[in-house]
This record gives structure tokens, sequence and C-alpha cells, in this order.
């Protein structure tokens, strides 16, 4: 069986072009931001549990036209539980 010669494989170079500068300067200034740090909310707790797909629509309606997550949504129903509750 003949061997063949293998080749060194080259990445083939191509040319994108430049950026235009104002979208260079928006990509630097997105790196400064942490968007984590913009919001601290003090949830460190993981919480998963099984739910019926009609309450997680419900939950995602709610949500989406309160314009808040949906743990925000969970916090408030809580609240809203517990001063009914006593």
């Amino acid at each position: 069986m003949a061997e063949k010669e293998s080749k060194p494989k080259t990445k083939k170079q191509r040319n994108w072009g430049a950026a235009p500068i104002n979208e260079v300067s928006e990509n630097i200034q997105s790196l400064n931001i942490d968007k984590r740090s913009l919001k601290k909310t003090g949830r460190v707790h993981l919480f998963a549990t099984r739910v019926k797909k009609e309450w997680i629509e419900q939950l995602k309606s709610i949500a989406y036209e309160e314009r808040k997550h949906y743990n925000e949504v969970l916090e408030k129903a809580l609240e809203c539980y517990s001063k009914h509750r006593k």
C-alpha cells in the first residue's frame, strides 16, 4: 500500500473588511458593563418544581403583561397569599 503524502492544511484567510468606527466603539463599551451587576437582587437560592402546562402559560402571560421576571411574579403571589391567609 502506497503512503500518501500529507500536505499541511492551511487555513484560508478571509478579508471581511474593517468594521465601522461607531460599531467598534459600541462593542468596546459593552465589554465594560457587567450586566449581572446592573440589578443585584440577592436571589441566590435555586427553586425548581414541576407544574402543569396551563400554570406555566399563565405565569408567562402575567410576567409578560407586567414586564417582570417569573421570580418577581412568584414573590408577589406569595406576598398576596400570606396577607390573605391570616
